[in-house]
């Protein structure tokens, strides 16, 4: 049986409270729903008094949103699932930044899945990766958080000269030569970085485009990348790959 999660729910609409608190109860009864705050001033209030475990936190709310409610508590000792309307680009920040969130409308399964991954990594805190949020949510995004086997390692996306598939898992190679394996597939990683600067020249390979030194021409040929490594660019992407870089 899985432990309980003691929670609060802070959000402005009476209607979005009483629907999350429905489906928690009836999807994920490991969650003991605490409370319900509908305002920051009340969410802060409620959190000293009742100190939940996790805390489900919308951001858009009138008299203070998620972050400046966040801002006006000294130690954030909770786990945090963002609940958001937020567009494409801020959601992809959420990602970015390995922050837990769940779009409105609320789908029952990812709510089920936020939980797990929460009680999965209980003992995680907020702290460095809602800096990296709000870092980039205010400008392009330049920080990634990567989930290591110890924790959670923030890269600076231009840093990263490429990325390649190992099995599950990926295998990232940074300007310095440090080496970071991240057990998410080179799919995942391949959706999320922009594609503006990031293309999958190979099944195996994502490189970051402004660290290409040469291309060298044959059947699909091959890229010479600023570490020195030689990046093999497969038949079927070339043409597309040569009209990104012409």
């Amino acid at each position: 049986m899985k432990e309980a999660i003691t929670a609060l729910i802070v959000d402005d609409e009476a209607g979005s409270r009483q629907v999350l608190k429905n489906l928690l109860e009836e999807y994920c009864p490991e969650v003991q729903v605490l409370g319900l705050a509908s305002s920051a001033a009340e969410g802060i209030k409620q959190i000293k008094e009742l100190s939940p475990e996790l805390v489900f936190l919308d951001i858009a709310m009138p008299e203070g949103d998620g972050f400046e409610m966040l801002d006006n508590i000294a130690e954030i000792d909770f786990g945090l699932i963002f609940t958001t309307a937020y567009d494409e680009y801020a959601v992809q920040a959420f990602e970015y930044s390995a922050v837990y969130y769940l779009l409105k409308p609320i789908n029952i399964l990812k709510l089920q899945k936020a939980v797990s991954v929460f009680q999965e990594r209980r003992g995680d805190r907020a702290g460095e990766q809602l800096e990296v949020l709000k870092e980039n949510l205010s400008s392009p995004i330049n920080k990634l958080a990567l989930p290591t086997s110890d924790g959670l390692q923030f890269v600076d996306v231009r840093k990263i000269v490429r990325c390649m598939a190992d099995g599950s898992y990926t295998r990232f190679f940074l300007v310095d030569g440090e080496k970071i394996l991240v057990a998410k597939t080179l799919k995942h990683f391949a959706a999320l970085l922009p594609e503006q600067e990031f293309f999958r020249v190979h099944h195996a390979h994502l490189i970051n485009l402004g660290h290409i030194r040469k291309y060298y021409k044959g059947k699909g040929g091959y890229v010479l990348m600023s570490d020195g490594s030689e990046v093999e660019v497969s038949v079927r992407k070339k043409e597309l790959f040569l009209k990104r870089i012409g």
